[in-house]
This record gives C-alpha cells, structure tokens and sequence, in this order.
C-alpha cells in the first residue's frame, strides 16, 4: 500500500514568538530533523505544507512535493486539509516539524501497525493520545473539511470504532517545542 509522508510545516509559531522551525540546536534548524526522517523513508511519497521559502527550498532539495498555505494563520486544520486535498496514496501520516525526538523507528512502527489494522492509527502513551497519527484513505474527506486550530484528533474522534492505539513507553519522540519554556526545558540553544 503507498503511504505518503505530510510535514506540517506552515504555523505561526504564536506561542514561542518567533518562528521556532528556523530556530537552531547544533547549527540545525528545528524542520531539518523532521526532513532528514522523511527522507530516510524513500518507498513513500513525501510532502510539505510551508509559506517559509527556506523550508521550501530545503524540502525541494531533497525532491520532496510542497505546496503553500495562505489560510495557516486560521490553524493547523487548513495546513492538514490542504494537504490532503494533494493526496492520492492509500494512507496518509501527518508529521509535526517541532517534534524533532520523533525517530524512524517510531515511524516504522506506525506504518506496520496501519498496513496491519487498515484503521487509524493514533499512538499513546501513559493512557494520552499523541501524534502523529496515520489515517486510510477512506478518512480524506474528513480530513478536508478541517478548519481553524482542528487536527487529525476531530477526526479519529468521530469513528472511535476505527481507531487502534500503539501504545509507546517513552513520551520523548513525541515531545514537541511550544513556547520558550519547552525550548529552555530542553537544553535547546
């Protein structure tokens, strides 16, 4: 089954008062983690949601498909409804650019579970839902219709029935950076 890879690249970064994507750890901007991931993935088809020329650029770089958000500061919910709208693979995951600790492995686990369970997938951990999520085709409708700050969490919620959790011991992949609190938290320079 063909998956397609979604980066989420195109917030305003509101909450951390600049744009956390450009801001750097070890001379590498926080979206390079997310791309260097895709690109370790070469049997799917990869895409990203930017308005940040750089990010552009660097996605195009390495042959990855963008396209541009011009509703982003509605939510999240056009960046995943605009991308999908792109989509024509049998599944889709919906990666978050400020989850740099999210690994391969992890990825791969979430794949084999969706090629597994053909349901959505949503990965947990300590009982709490996380992302990012992988959701069949037969979702994209639903997904396209999301607006404003939803995300794939008013979707799966709809079909509680279709879901299957992969439950994850460790809260690390799935940490994200918000606010300069997360980022001073972590040791980010």
């Amino acid at each position: 089954m063909s998956t397609a890879l979604v980066l989420l690249a195109a917030g305003l970064s509101r909450r951390m008062g600049q744009d956390k994507l450009l801001m750097k750890r070890h001379g590498k901007p926080l979206y390079r983690f997310s791309l260097e991931l895709m690109g370790s993935f070469p049997d799917t088809s990869r895409l990203v949601v930017s308005n940040i020329g750089e990010i552009i650029d660097a996605a195009q770089a390495l042959g990855f498909q963008t396209i541009g958000n011009p509703l982003a500061a509605q939510g999240m919910g056009t960046s995943v409804a605009a991308a999908t709208a792109c989509l024509r693979e049998e599944r889709a995951v919906f990666l978050n650019a400020d989850q740099p600790y999210f690994t391969a492995g992890c990825l791969a686990l979430l794949l084999a579970c969706a090629q597994e369970t053909d349901a959505i997938v949503v990965p947990r951990v300590q009982g709490l839902p996380k992302s990012p999520c992988v959701f069949p085709r037969r979702f994209y409708p639903d997904l396209m219709m999301l607006e404003g700050d939803q995300g794939g969490r008013a979707v799966y919620q709809l079909y509680p029935e279709e879901v299957h959790y992969l439950d994850f011991p460790d809260p690390r992949p799935f940490q994200d950076f918000d606010t300069p609190e997360d980022w001073a938290r972590d040791g980010w320079d």
